[in-house]
């Protein structure tokens, strides 16, 4: 296991040397800086809708949990201006920094950096 290590570093480093390195990062890497993960934003949009309240409904129907759909859900209900007015008020409304994280990623000195969050 050792030996797969080193040769793992080792060719980390021939990576970073060549400039060819590139990081992959997720919601993870933000969070430590205070940015809501998908499961917090999703419930600030139930919460603006009034709807799926984290509860069953009356009627036996089971609660939304797919992100996706309830994130459709009130695009298509509001539109794109509240859309983004929201989400404004959720990224905007607060300065985050950037984390110990960030500033090991950035000490790599990576070529590129990919991800899926949607903050920047």
């Amino acid at each position: 296991m050792e030996k797969h290590f080193k040769a793992s570093i080792n060719k980390l480093v021939k990576t970073m040397k060549d400039n060819k390195l590139v990081i992959f990062v997720g919601a993870g890497i933000s969070k430590n800086s205070g940015y809501p993960d998908w499961g917090q934003l999703i419930n600030t949009i139930k919460s603006d809708l009034g709807l799926f309240e984290n509860k069953k409904e009356e009627n036996g129907e089971k609660e939304e949990n797919d992100y996706l759909k309830i994130a459709q859900f009130y695009y298509n209900q509001w539109g794109e201006k509240q859309c983004y007015d929201l989400l404004n008020s959720i990224f905007l409304s607060k300065n985050y920094e950037p984390n110990p994280l960030h500033e090991k990623i950035f000490e790599l000195e990576p070529n590129h950096i990919i991800t899926t969050n949607y903050d920047n």
